[in-house]
C-alpha cells in the first residue's frame, strides 16, 4: 500500500484541525436559549489591561493542554483595533487566528491543535440603542444559519445574566451550552459559552469561548464554565468605539 505524501498528510491534519475549530465557532453561535432569570456578578469599568507577551503554545496531547487550562492563571488578550479585552486562561499562549469564512473582531485559539478557541464578533443592533435582548436575537439567527453546515445536537442551555458596567444596559447574558457533533468519524462533544453584550449603544459584542471534549471530558468542561463563571464578567471595552468595532462586522 503506497504511504501519502507528506503533502497529502499535512492537509488532512489542516482539514481536520479547521474541522475542530469550525464546529467550535458555530456551536458558540447556534443557540437560541430562552430568557433567564437575573443572577450576578459585576464586571470593571471600560478598558485597560496590557496585551499578553506571546508565549509557544501547548506541545501537549488535548488532554495535557486542557489540563493546563484549567489551573492557569487569568491574562488579558486584546483585539487588534484595542477595543475589547477578553481575559483566557494561560492568555500568552494564545494566537491570534482568523477564521475561514468567518469574520470576526478578533479570534484565538490555544494550540496548533485548537485545544480551545475564543472569538469576539461584532455587529449592528436591530434597533438603537443596542439591548441585550436585540443583540441576542440578531446573533442567534445568524448563527442558526451558519450551523447549518454541521450536524450540531444542542443540549439544554444553562442562562445566566449579570451585571455588567462596560456597557451603557449594565447588563449581559451568558448561553452555556453541551453539543454533540456527528460526522463519519463519530460523534464528538464540545463545551461552549458565549456571552451577549450591548458593549456600546450603537453596537452589540458576543464573545464566544469552545473546548472540544476528545478524551479530556471532565477537564473540558471544567475550563469552559470558569470561563463562563470568572472570564466573562471581566470583559472589558473602549468607551464609544461602537462605529470602529463595526468596521469588522461578523454581519450586516
Amino acid at each position: 500500500m503506497r504511504r501519502p505524501s507528506l503533502g497529502s498528510a499535512l492537509a488532512a491534519r489542516l482539514a481536520r484541525v479547521w474541522c475542530v475549530g469550525a464546529a467550535a465557532l458555530a456551536l458558540v453561535a447556534c443557540a437560541a436559549p430562552p430568557r433567564p432569570e437575573p443572577s450576578r456578578v459585576t464586571s470593571p469599568d471600560a478598558p485597560a489591561g496590557p496585551v499578553a507577551t506571546p508565549t509557544s503554545g501547548p506541545t501537549s496531547d488535548h488532554a495535557g493542554a486542557v489540563a493546563r487550562l484549567a489551573g492557569a492563571p487569568w491574562g488579558p488578550r486584546v483585539d487588534k483595533r484595542s477595543l475589547v479585552v477578553v481575559p483566557l486562561a494561560d492568555a500568552a499562549a494564545w494566537t491570534h487566528v482568523n477564521y475561514w469564512g468567518v469574520t470576526a473582531l478578533a479570534g484565538w485559539r490555544y494550540g496548533d491543535e485548537h485545544h480551545a478557541v475564543a472569538a469576539a464578533f461584532s455587529f449592528a443592533p436591530p434597533a438603537l440603542p443596542a439591548t441585550v435582548d436585540g443583540c441576542g436575537e440578531r446573533f442567534a439567527k445568524w448563527g442558526r444559519t451558519k450551523a447549518k453546515r454541521f450536524d450540531l445536537i444542542l443540549g439544554e442551555p444553562r442562562v445566566e445574566e449579570l451585571a455588567w458596567r462596560a456597557g451603557p444596559e449594565g447588563r449581559a447574558r451568558v448561553y452555556v451550552i453541551d453539543a454533540d457533533r456527528r460526522s463519519v468519524f463519530g460523534t464528538k462533544r464540545y463545551f461552549a459559552a458565549y456571552a451577549v453584550m450591548p458593549a456600546w449603544s450603537d453596537a452589540c459584542l458576543v464573545v464566544g469561548f469552545a473546548v472540544p471534549g476528545s478524551g479530556a471530558m471532565d477537564d473540558a468542561r471544567a475550563v469552559r464554565d470558569r470561563w463562563a463563571r470568572d472570564g466573562v464578567a471581566a470583559i472589558e471595552v473602549k468607551a464609544g468605539a461602537g462605529a470602529r468595532a463595526l468596521e469588522q462586522r461578523t454581519f450586516d
